[in-house]
């Protein structure tokens, strides 16, 4: 797959076959949320065997040193520095090319062969949460490798899923009961509007969508009015300190951190 790196944040963005960037969220896979990015900014396309830079903003973008105007496109090198809209803007590095895994490209018949690195092998999510709960950024283990899925906000709403599911299964709930939670009170939990909860959750979706191996359990799992955390193996790390692990089996809990009990794991995350 195709990776871009921010320079601010180390952010990874890794890219779809047809991959949108800008200022709009609900239609952007990357967001930038900078003035002198248009909302629709740009299009990257896989249009085998090279990937393409579209750009779609008025204010351009800084490809490799070379200035695209609206309008125009440049084939994308591993190395490139990328600035969207301004000079000024943080700059993202092209950091791998690798053809697309999320389906096959508009102008193919056959889908694209997957990486064999994530054919039929086991995988793993580890989120890393800081003390205050205010960043949480997150890995994928596939056979001893990790791949940075980077910070973002939809992350911690994962978390409190895979808590809830992990206090469950603590309390001696059956796996069909498990992490069960109503969107209302996730909601709550997590100080935003329902509207907004799902969106998190589709971007959680569409993200690890890309780089879960075929026939993974489902990420986020669905019931009227409900939702839960999948059977995905995770691990919480918060503060450096191991939190929770599931399988508790396959990930035993560390011996310098004390078990959280069901009532800490159960009690909504401070806002």
């Amino acid at each position: 797959m195709a990776i871009l790196i921010s320079e601010l944040t180390g952010q990874s963005c890794l890219l779809r076959a047809n991959h949108v960037l800008g200022r709009d969220s609900n239609r952007c896979d990357t967001v930038i949320a900078l003035p002198f990015v248009s909302r629709i900014h740009a299009t990257i396309r896989w249009k085998s065997p090279r990937w393409e830079l579209h750009v779609h903003g008025r204010n351009g973008a800084l490809i490799g040193g070379r200035f695209v105007g609206e309008g125009g496109y440049a084939v994308l090198q591993i190395g490139d520095v990328i600035r969207f809209g301004s000079p000024a803007c943080t700059p993202w590095h092209v950091d791998n090319l690798d053809a697309p895994d999320d389906g096959p490209a508009a102008d193919t018949t056959a889908a694209l062969p997957r990486p064999i690195a994530f054919e039929s092998i086991a995988q793993r999510i580890e989120w890393h949460v800081s003390r205050d709960e205010e960043h949480v950024s997150a890995r994928l283990y596939t056979r001893g490798a990790a791949l940075d899925l980077g910070m973002r906000a939809h992350h911690y709403c994962l978390v409190t899923l895979a808590r809830k599911r992990y206090a469950h299964a603590l309390a001696g709930y059956d796996n069909a009961s498990q992490g069960w939670i109503e969107l209302e009170l996730l909601a709550h939990m997590l100080g935003l509007d329902l509207s907004h909860v799902n969106v998190q959750i589709h971007r959680a979706r569409m993200q690890l969508g890309a780089v879960l191996t075929p026939g993974s359990p489902e990420l986020v799992e669905r019931r009227r009015g409900g939702v839960r955390f999948g059977a995905l193996p995770f691990s919480i790390v918060r503060a450096g300190i191991v939190e929770c692990q599931s399988p508790v089996d396959d990930f035993p809990q560390s011996e310098a951190a004390p078990s959280p009990t069901v009532s800490e794991l159960m009690r909504a995350p401070a806002s």
